[in-house]
């Protein structure tokens, strides 16, 4: 645009500041009326000038007025968000120091569990043993003690007074007292032991029958929480607190000791935090000290309190209330320059009029110039723009066009293509649109939309309206570009979340409060059976489900009330009648004000999922030939059945059977014959019990009775034991062979013969062994003339503690071949125990033994150490690209164990075996034990390269559930499911399914206890990867090794 002469531009301005005082619109003045008075004009401009000199410093002081509001009620909001990230800060350090109590006072409830110690003089030395260990761990604990059912202190991590101690009165008692379970958190009081101010942890513990056994009862230090509130230095006069949930004040600082233990609940706090666990709020009359407070909570995610931190609004304010003054007074300051000013310009008035004549005559122009600024700039928010018809090269743009597009005014107006290159929009496209108009749309302003990207990157998004002028003959285009880019992205989100809801595979539901059905996408349309167009609009009542159960249905509403999200399994019926199984997730919808609105529910069918959990777990826990439960079943029933009898005072029995003379049957005619042998054998076994008894197959020839409820032990078993011998002496007929076969019996009772499964069958199969040497087809029941086993148990737990030492242990290394290249590509390190005097022991005797001592984490360490230093011999021997993997089998011991991720890599460093040639074999019931945190240590071995597998697969608890959850990279298929294949169909079966689920999961397969071709065959062409046996090697000393490798 072409710029004013100086002259021209000051009577620009001038007519500018007559045009604003006016606020009229510039009027255009004839030839005859163009002269006007000089006294007139002067006494109207003097005028002017005087309201210039009233309103002018008005705008200014109100402007500055305006912005000391504003700063205020900014203060007053940081102050806010510094209160609620003070009050996220106290809660973080109370969830830490309270979880870590806890989880300390879980341990000591453990250890006296463990020792079965009791709240008696008799166990008070233990009981402080105990206590004392987990007394000085931790800084807020001020002492840790165990209460009897009485009240009283009966033993102490601390010195106890002389004088007994009765917490009968507590809080904490009374709420154990009153069958109260959990973790509870007390008043806060002064402590009877110690004096000082304290807040109690406790947690009861309890007989069977549910009575009050103990309280572990944790002083919590409120010193200890004042110091680090303290350290915050929120301000003089405020004031932090963590209060339960009932309103009652557990920690206060600064602390005066009068005012703990206050009462809170009736406080506006409580009011807003159950809408709302977490915020702030100006309260004006504290009720603490009835002064204005800025106040900040947060509720804990995982105790009963919140943590409050109030601030002083005098304390926050004070900064601001300086800021204002200094604004204040400059801005008097400045009003009064202005006056000045204004009392300057009206005594220089008299030299303007001098310039009346000259002004008059270029008024015109002035004029015009006005007023097409103003049609084209009043009002608008947005780009202001006008450009020659047709060229449509602008001639002006408002100035803000540089803070839209990033593109200043000059280079609009000096870019011909201006349009193409950075609107992105075709001129000729527009002169045809405006050529297209209908003559009734003339009037109408054309819409376009541009599309900008500026300099800095990004993307901007002009809506435009154009117009068409006619001025003084001249066709001229005029419009207005308003960002949009906000709505653009908006409506492009909506319609990606739109794409998103319709293409999900997973089936997704919105549902109304009433129950009506919102929404719902293909996929959940597919899932139910029904269309989407019957769904929408219809009640959830429309399919039947569990949600339908009452039960079910308020614990959904209870979680979604409490948590906002609910989560698990329901079946659902299809249109066509079919059951599903739906893994579902659901998440309440709340509206701008807070209020549930809508749930919306997330479904994965997963059917076939838990059909095949099912199939394996009967396939694991159920014996394929004789449909009894096996081994691991038979546990869970006796584990079940102690509690249950020691609950009810109650007796049982447990009866190890074994088949006389069955192997020569196997042996002479066949496994056939043997395995029809073995079904007669179960089904005259089952006869002969009652219904509510256990017979298991817990191997070959081997079964185990489970007799609950026997009042008369002795009695009772002896009848049943007669019956079971009377029926297998009758004959067995097997294709036209007359067979025979007795039973050998051996009998345990609880509780005099042991009080745990282990016991109970250990001590029955010792007193079946001892009915074997008797002459068989007899009973024995278990008495202390058979424990010599425990005696060896005992010297052999003895001996372990020095195996090491005395250079007893070696590792023997069996191979492991790939099936897809025929390679040795590994090792497992199996222990052996030479000790003088005594000869080989085998690992399945010391092993379990080690286990129960202290024993087995130094001495699976020594195997550690010692497989990895072998492993990187036969490295640095062969060369790297033909380095073994070395398998080490790692007990749940020495998982639980704190420094096993240290052992582990120790033992790498030591060695210098690369982490990738190390694999840790792990038993699916280590597995299980303390899931979370073997997951977490087996993925901080996998970060170090470390591969890890599953040991013995199949003969324990395998859930894909727990599967996906594990970093596991290989499955080791257990001996006693390949020793029969391919023979037996059953076990070829489970060895195929794991197999295929193996590789569902991307795991590998590795087969152990192969011992003949045909075996080698069968894995190989059912995809199992490698294979380990007695077909390949024994396991031998790593010297023995040198051919084979």
């Amino acid at each position: 645009m072409r710029q004013a002469s100086a002259p021209q531009a000051d009577k620009m301005c001038c007519g500018d500041a007559a045009q604003t005082l006016t606020g009229g619109t510039p009027v255009r003045t004839s030839k005859d009326t163009q002269a006007i008075a000089a006294p007139d004009h002067a006494q109207r401009m003097r005028r002017y000038l005087l309201v210039l000199a009233i309103v002018l410093p008005a705008l200014f002081l109100g402007a500055i007025l305006a912005a000391i509001v504003h700063d205020y009620r900014a203060t007053i909001q940081e102050a806010e968000t510094d209160a609620q990230h003070i009050s996220t800060a106290l809660r973080e350090h109370a969830d830490r120091s309270i979880g870590e109590a806890d989880r300390l006072m879980q341990a000591a409830i453990a250890d006296i569990e463990s020792n079965e110690l009791g709240a008696t003089p008799a166990d008070a030395a233990q009981l402080t043993t105990v206590l004392r260990r987990y007394a000085n761990v931790l800084p807020q604990f001020l002492a840790i003690n165990v209460i009897d059912a009485q009240g009283k202190v009966v033993a102490s991590g601390l010195p106890l007074p002389a004088a007994p101690v009765n917490v009968q009165d507590r809080d904490y008692f009374q709420f154990h007292a009153q069958q109260g379970n959990g973790l509870y958190i007390s008043r806060t009081v002064r402590s009877r032991t110690s004096g000082q101010w304290v807040f109690t942890l406790s947690r009861s513990l309890r007989h069977p029958d549910g009575s009050l056994k103990m309280v572990l009862a944790a002083g919590m230090s409120v010193t200890y929480f004042e110091h680090f509130y303290r350290s915050l230095d929120p301000g003089v006069h405020s004031r932090l607190f963590l209060v339960r949930q009932d309103g009652r004040v557990l920690v206060e600082s600064p602390m005066t000791g009068k005012e703990l233990d206050r009462d809170l609940s009736g406080a506006q706090l409580f009011t807003r935090f159950r809408n709302n666990p977490t915020g702030s709020y100006h309260l004006e009359h504290s009720p603490i000290d009835r002064t204005a407070r800025i106040v900040g909570y947060t509720q804990s995610r995982d105790y009963p309190f919140l943590a409050l931190s109030s601030l002083s609004e005098a304390d926050v304010l004070t900064p601001w209330s300086t800021r204002m003054q200094h604004s204040l007074a400059w801005g008097l300051a400045s009003a009064a320059l202005m006056l000045v000013l204004i009392a300057m310009l009206r005594g220089q008035f008299s030299s303007l009029l001098a310039a009346h004549d000259t002004l008059q005559d270029k008024n015109q122009v002035l004029l015009r110039s006005e007023r097409r600024y103003q049609e084209l700039v009043g009002g608008i928010d947005g780009v202001v723009w006008e450009a020659d018809y047709p060229s449509l090269r602008f001639t002006y743009v408002s100035q803000n066009a540089g803070r839209l597009t990033g593109y200043p005014p000059a280079e609009w107006l000096e870019t011909p293509d201006f349009w193409e290159k950075h609107l992105h929009t075709d001129r000729k496209s527009v002169l045809q649109a405006l050529a297209e108009q209908e003559p009734s749309d003339a009037a109408q302003p054309l819409r376009l939309e541009h599309h900008v990207v500026p300099p800095a990157g990004g993307d901007v998004w002009l809506l435009d309206n154009l117009s068409v002028s006619h001025l003084d003959g001249k066709v001229t285009l005029r419009g207005v570009m308003v960002d949009h880019t906000d709505r653009k992205r908006a409506y492009q989100e909506l319609e990606l979340a739109a794409k998103v809801f319709d293409s999900s595979l997973l089936g997704i539901l919105i549902v109304a409060r009433d129950g009506t059905i919102l929404r719902a996408n293909t996929a959940f349309s597919e899932l139910i059976g029904y269309s989407v167009d019957h769904l929408v609009g219809a009640g959830v009542e429309t399919f039947s489900s569990d949600f339908r159960e009452p039960a079910v249905a308020e614990a959904v509403k209870t979680s979604l009330r409490t948590t906002g999200t609910w989560q698990g399994e329901a079946r659902v019926e299809r249109r066509t009648g079919e059951t599903l199984i739906l893994m579902n997730s659901m998440s309440l919808i709340r509206d701008d004000k807070g209020r549930p609105s809508a749930v919306v529910m997330i479904a994965k069918d997963i059917t076939e999922q838990r059909a095949s959990e099912r199939q394996l777990y009967h396939m694991a826990h159920f014996d394929h030939l004789t449909q009894l439960p096996n081994r691991p079943a038979l546990l869970d029933r006796l584990r079940h059945a102690l509690v249950l009898a020691e609950r009810q005072h109650t007796r049982l029995a447990v009866m190890f059977v074994d088949l006389d003379h069955f192997k020569a049957i196997n042996d002479s005619l066949g496994h056939a014959v043997g395995d029809q042998v073995l079904r007669v054998a179960a089904e005259r076994i089952q006869r002969h019990v009652r219904l509510s008894d256990t017979v298991a197959r817990v191997g070959g020839d081997e079964f185990v009775l489970l007799l609950e409820d026997v009042d008369h032990a002795t009695h009772a078993v002896r009848g049943i034991a007669q019956k079971l011998c009377t029926a297998m002496s009758e004959a067995i007929r097997v294709d036209g062979n007359e067979l025979y076969i007795g039973l050998s019996i051996g009998v345990a009772r609880y509780p005099d013969d042991g009080r745990d499964s282990d016991s109970l069958i250990r001590n029955a199969d010792t007193a079946m062994y001892r009915a074997k040497m008797s002459g068989r087809n007899c009973w024995r029941f278990f008495d202390a003339s058979m424990a010599e086993s425990v005696s060896r148990r005992l010297d052999l737990g003895m001996a372990l503690r020095q195996a090491v030492a005395r250079d007893e242990m070696t590792l023997y290394y069996q191979p492991q071949r790939s099936l897809r290249t025929g390679e040795i590509i590994g090792v497992e390190a199996l222990l052996r125990w030479q000790r003088p005097g005594m000869g080989t022991i085998s690992p399945l005797e010391f092993i379990p033994i080690s286990e129960e001592s202290d024993s087995i984490v130094p001495l699976g360490n020594w195997v550690l150490r010692t497989a990895c230093a072998q492993g990187a011999r036969w490295l640095r021997e062969r060369g790297r690209d033909r380095g073994l993997r070395v398998s080490v089998n790692i007990t749940a011991r020495q998982i639980r164990h704190d420094q096993f991720v240290d052992d582990v890599r120790q033992a790498l460093e030591a060695s210098g075996l690369p982490a990738e040639l190390l694999e840790l074999e792990i038993t699916e019931s280590s597995l299980l034990e303390s899931i979370d945190d073997t997951v977490e240590k087996l993925n901080q071995l996998k970060r170090m390269g470390v591969t890890v597998a599953i040991d013995d697969f199949g003969t324990g608890y395998s859930s894909l559930s727990y599967l996906t959850q594990l970093p596991v990279d290989r499955l080791k298929i257990d001996q006693s499911l390949v020793r029969d294949t391919p023979r037996d169909k059953h076990y070829c079966a489970i060895v195929r399914t794991i197999i295929a689920m193996s590789g569902s999961l991307g795991l590998s397969v590795i087969a152990e206890g192969v011992e003949s071709a045909e075996q080698s065959q069968f894995l190989e062409a059912e995809g199992c990867d490698e294979i380990q046996g007695f077909l390949l090697s024994p396991p031998q000393p790593a010297e023995a090794l040198a051919d084979i490798l």
